[in-house]
């Protein structure tokens, strides 16, 4: 059986330093393959509780994008792309 895991989109966990890290202890420990989540819109600003931060509050959508954006860079650049 083949298992993977999700990569987070935001936070300090979603630096392409911890990303790395992310995925080469993935790696080590025999997992298949990582996802990545991605969202084609998102709202300008969150007023609502956010329930995956100590402080309650969410990212703004352009550092989460900001984020996505240079993770991609870098997976390609180091593909040699």
């Amino acid at each position: 059986m083949r298992y993977e895991f999700y990569l987070p989109t935001r936070g300090q966990t979603a630096t392409p330093e911890a990303l790395e890290t992310l995925v080469r202890r993935g790696e080590a420990l025999g997992f298949h393959s990582v996802m990545i989540a991605d969202h084609i819109v998102f709202p300008a600003s969150i007023a609502s509780r956010y329930p995956y931060t100590v402080d309650f509050r969410s990212e703004s959508s352009s550092q989460s994008m900001d984020r996505m954006e240079r993770f991609a860079a870098e997976v390609m650049a180091r593909a040699g792309a």
